[in-house]
């Protein structure tokens, strides 16, 4: 089967991993890119956190039961940014559409305003000093923009009557303009962020594949199509393995280089992994990488066998003999074909918890 798809622009405005990888690519210093233009990072706005788990207050949680209205526990952002200049906090969820104010997701949405609110620097744990304003956008399709606007005020003004404090919230709306994706943003974004009501954000050449190089290729989860999902997927293995050949081609004879699942994930999405602060997502990642391993330890195995192992302990590793050894080794990497993987069965990755 395969798993390259090519996204349409309004394909990919719907789809979630592009939304959010979108978001990190404009908090980026990428200037020199002609083919993005990194507006959030222009603004002053850096990456704060990646899927952080923010626990709202007790007693706001009971004064929410109290007055019959639904908040979660704690709420995962997918993206929060920081301008520590100005000290604002910028909360980023992405979604492919609008909701209402009596849908399940309202009670996630109650929860950001709440942390952008009187309480931010509390759920942060934060010095109040260091917190001179918050704000929750939703980034979306812009024909959704408006009514997603709605609810999020309907929803503040739930929240106020029943005397719990809220902060600013806006939304993002992301359009297909002729030959960029544009970003329309709302008034109070405008001032809270110092952006234009309209920025072109990723060129987009009718030829090429729109789709930037995603520093978080696959987020367990997402609502994407199948085969979306399985690309997303595909593209984690294949960089796992671009690192795995450099590191044992570049060793020396007669050693085992060994791998941790945190340096390499974090090489493979260019430094954001350690930022990514979602366990549960983050537990399913490394299922993937086990299992990446687990495939490249059968596929070499039956060239050099022994080559690459697993050690409770230690995690993986690929070990090699004299010059002769090590080539057939390299070798035997640079054949693995990430597509060989079945990118749909994720029983191996648990058996090597340890990694």
């Amino acid at each position: 089967m395969e798993y390259h798809t090519v996204l349409t622009p309004h394909e990919m405005i719907r789809d979630p991993v592009f939304q959010l990888n979108a978001m990190i690519w404009l908090a980026q210093p990428c200037r020199e890119m002609k083919s993005i233009t990194p507006i959030f990072h222009d603004a002053g706005f850096a990456i704060y956190a990646v899927e952080p788990l923010l626990p709202i207050p007790p007693e706001v949680r009971l004064q929410a039961d109290e007055a019959g209205v639904s908040i979660q526990q704690g709420v995962c952002p997918e993206l929060v940014l920081h301008s520590k200049a100005e000290r604002k906090f910028l909360y980023i969820e992405c979604k492919a559409s609008s909701f209402g104010a009596e849908s399940s997701t309202s009670n996630q949405a109650r929860g950001l305003l709440i942390c952008a609110g009187p309480r931010a620097a509390d759920i942060l744990a934060l010095d109040p000093s260091q917190i001179s304003g918050s704000m929750v956008c939703y980034c979306l399709p812009e024909e959704h923009r408006e009514a997603l606007c709605d609810t999020l005020t309907s929803l503040t003004e739930e929240l106020e009557g029943a005397g719990i404090g809220t902060g600013p919230s806006s939304a993002f709306g992301i359009e297909v303009g002729s030959a960029s994706l544009d970003l329309r943003v709302s008034t109070q974004a405008q001032a809270f962020l110092g952006l234009a009501e309209r920025s072109s954000f990723i060129v987009v050449d009718g030829e090429n594949d729109p789709r930037p190089l995603y520093f978080l290729p696959y987020l367990p989860g997402e609502e994407q199509s199948n085969q979306e999902m399985l690309y997303c997927r595909r593209v984690l293995f294949e960089r796992m393995h671009g690192i795995v050949l450099v590191a044992v081609g570049r060793s020396r004879i007669r050693t085992r280089t060994v791998f941790k699942s945190d340096e390499v994930l974090n090489d493979a999405m260019f430094g954001v992994y350690r930022l990514w602060e979602n366990r549960s997502s983050k537990k399913h990642v490394k299922r993937q990488y086990n299992k990446f391993f687990a495939s490249l330890r059968d596929a070499v195995g039956e060239f050099v066998p022994g080559a690459v192992s697993f050690k409770d302990g230690e995690g993986w590793a690929v070990a090699v003999g004299d010059a002769e050894n090590q080539e057939s080794v390299v070798d035997a990497i640079s054949r693995f074909r990430c597509e060989t993987i079945d990118l749909g069965d994720d029983s191996q990755g648990d058996l090597f918890d340890g990694a």
